[in-house]
């Protein structure tokens, strides 16, 4: 290994996983308070619920729900830590 590098664990920056890694909705705010949001009439559900989806107008009949989640690595081999969500579904 060269000495100008180390080998990084995925791991050791994991704080918190799961529920116990979201945010207070009062410190989401305060991240994201300076941001313009669009205005657009066929969002139906944006973030000023504080929601964890968002909900988008596509014609009377349909609608998109959107949401993201985020997996913290649970295993320090990268090949394994891709995989373990898939594994466990």
């Amino acid at each position: 290994m060269d000495s100008d590098t180390q080998k990084v664990r995925l791991t050791q920056m994991v704080k918190a996983a799961g529920c116990a890694a979201k945010l207070f909705p009062n410190i989401l705010s305060d991240a994201l308070h300076d941001i313009d949001w669009l205005q657009n009439e066929n969002v139906l559900v944006g973030f000023e619920g504080r929601d964890d989806a968002g909900v988008y107008k596509i014609s009377d009949e349909l609608a998109l729900i959107h949401t993201t989640d985020f997996f913290t690595p649970v295993v320090d081999d990268p090949i394994y830590s891709d995989r373990s969500p898939q594994l466990t579904l």
